[in-house]
């Protein structure tokens, strides 16, 4: 119950939603105009450090957590008016938001991966573009990007007291009210893509879409909605229809939408959603319809499910191409429709198409793709998302999916990838954490015939010894030392005994609870253990085989023996976006810009 109050600022994409809750119209009522201050700026000696803090003071106690949940049933109405009004206090009026070239994207799986290929794409294509993301990796300044890079600390410092300050000096007119930490970075990030005048803005959503803070937007040039599926429920209910209601939710009249093959409910929900907002929304062929002009498909983001991603990106960018530049784009001639009789039988998402064409969702015309979209497509870099790199004899996987659909993709990546045992002698390993009230163990039961020798569970806590190694950006509020590491002795416990089900007949034969079929040799059971934080999982998990990281603690308990003698060591981090970050920083901050 606890778990989900300790966040870190890094987490706050998982609260921003209730937290915009928090704060009532009511308390906004008899507001005065907007104050425009004079030119208050940051002192010249202000840190990032200091900035960050500053932001880190934005989030809001457990209590006002909980009045905000509580309140998730009542009328929501007020969130966007009330987020304009914020945005007008931070001196963003609606004219200059509605001028800004907009693709606004939702959905519970690839949000970020489908605005990391747009961006990719219409960069390559020559436009200066504006993105922002959540959650980080290692740094808050990654969310927000000019050019595929995150901006620096000095321009992160000077636009966050632009905003900040903005804001401080307008309190008194408004009951001492200031935005949540979410709220106040979609904000900062609008300013930052104004004062750069950039081509285009990316904006993917934080969590749901009809409140969303993001949502305060009335003209974006484009939406898209990606892949749907059942998370957070407590926020945005327990059907995937109520979910697509949220997330269809960021339509707008008379702008074009486009969404990916969806389970039925989900679909018909996003079409009436459409219909009811005015908006036009088709529904992507798989990446394969398009033309590569003999090119091979490649994309820079590895599995299966990125190529649907891929297909929702290149139809967006076609559309802002064709709205804001009026280009041209060379079709696949397809009789004016995209009907059924078109769809290979191969396609693996030929069901769901079809399910689009009978519910009444059009079908999106393929295209003959430019270079510029190939060569995006083909270089994009989005890390943390399906990434593989090696350190010496440590071969690590790391994937911040969240959801069972996105652990599900996260599994046949790994199986995909990773070199099979009979050809040599390799050690596999999970390290694993899963937080915001999850379900940990079907989490775990989907990963369960990837045959890992050992799995460690651990706290998204970088170092449990010194505090230096905890930076203000990725550090816990609230935290409790003790609750988390019960939480993952409990769950250590849970797999434990799923896998003595697992190696029984009636589970082995598909039969039981998980529905899993684990392959061949799962009936010898992973080592597990807990340790206190993500640096001691990374040593544990490489057994001295990465000369970056020390050998194993002696106050933790002994590796598997197959990777002790392993020749090397295939290493897989999933289950939270937070957990994959902090791996990153302890292994290489850079990885969150370079390959």
């Amino acid at each position: 119950m606890l778990g989900w109050l300790q966040r870190t600022p890094a987490k706050m994409k998982d609260l921003h939603w209730i937290m915009t809750c928090s704060s009532r119209c009511s308390s906004l009522k008899g507001a005065k105009p907007d104050v425009q201050p004079g030119t208050t700026t940051r002192l010249p000696e202000t840190t990032y450090e200091e900035a960050i803090q500053e932001l880190n003071n934005l989030q809001s106690n457990a209590s006002a957590i909980s009045n905000a949940r509580k309140s998730l049933n009542k009328d929501m109405s007020h969130i966007i008016p009330e987020g304009r009004l914020f945005a007008k206090r931070a001196g963003l009026t609606t004219e200059a938001i509605n001028k800004l070239p907009i693709i606004h994207v939702s959905g519970t799986k690839g949000k970020g991966s489908v605005c990391a290929f747009c961006e990719s794409i219409l960069r390559k294509h020559g436009l200066k573009t504006g993105f922002f993301s959540s959650p980080h990796l290692v740094e808050v300044r990654e969310r927000i990007r000019i050019n595929g890079v995150p901006l620096e600390k000095e321009d992160f410092v000077t636009s966050f007291y632009e905003v900040f300050n903005k804001l401080e000096a307008t309190k008194p007119d408004y009951n001492n009210v200031m935005p949540a930490y979410f709220r106040f970075l979609t904000f900062m990030a609008l300013h930052v893509f104004i004062k750069e005048e950039v081509d285009v803005a990316l904006l993917e959503v934080g969590i749901g879409g009809e409140y969303d803070c993001t949502n305060i937007i009335e003209n974006p040039t484009v939406v898209g909605i990606t892949s749907l599926g059942m998370d957070h429920q407590g926020m945005l209910g327990d059907t995937i229809d109520k979910i697509a209601w949220h997330k269809a939710g960021i339509c707008k009249p008379e702008r074009p939408a486009f969404t990916v093959p969806q389970p039925y409910n989900a679909l018909k929900t996003v079409l009436d959603r459409a219909n009811e907002l005015q908006s036009v929304i088709q529904c992507v062929p798989t990446l394969e319809y398009n033309s590569f002009s003999g090119h091979p498909i490649q994309l820079g983001l590895a599995g299966d499910h990125q190529r649907v991603n891929a297909s929702l990106a290149v139809h967006l960018c076609k559309k802002f191409l064709q709205v804001q530049r009026k280009e041209k784009f060379e079709a696949i001639s397809t009789n004016g429709n995209m009907t059924p009789r078109r769809l290979r039988p191969t396609d693996t998402t030929n069901e769901t198409v079809m399910q689009a064409h009978e519910i009444g969702m059009s079908i999106a015309e393929p295209i003959v793709l430019p270079e510029s979209f190939i060569a995006g497509l083909r270089d994009c870099y989005w890390a943390g998302r399906t990434q593989r790199f090696r350190h010496d004899r440590v071969t690590y996987y790391i994937d911040g999916a969240h959801t069972t659909r996105s652990i599900h993709a996260c599994r046949n990546w790994f199986l995909q990838e990773a070199d099979q045992r009979a050809n040599s002698n390799i050690a596999r390993i999970l390290i694993f954490n899963s937080t915001g009230g999850r379900d940990s163990l079907r989490f775990l039961e989907i990963l369960l015939d990837c045959q890992f020798d050992g799995v460690v569970f651990c706290p998204n806590l970088i170092s449990a010894y010194d505090g230096a190694h905890n930076p203000l950006d990725s550090s816990y509020k609230h935290q409790s030392s003790r609750s988390p590491l019960y939480r993952l002795h409990h769950l250590q416990q849970e797999f434990e005994a799923l896998q003595v089900r697992a190696s029984s007949t009636e589970l082995v034969n598909g039969h039981g609870h998980s529905g899993v079929t684990p392959s061949p040799g799962t009936g010898t059971r992973a080592k597990c253990a807990v340790v206190p934080s993500i640096t001691d999982a990374l040593q544990w998990a490489a057994c001295g085989k990465d000369s970056n990281l020390s050998s194993p603690r002696i106050e933790d308990p002994t590796p598997p023996d197959a990777a002790i003698s392993a020749a090397r060591i295939e290493v897989l981090v999933t289950g939270s976006i937070h957990l994959v970050g902090g791996v990153i920083k302890v292994l290489d901050p850079e990885l969150v810009v370079h390959r």
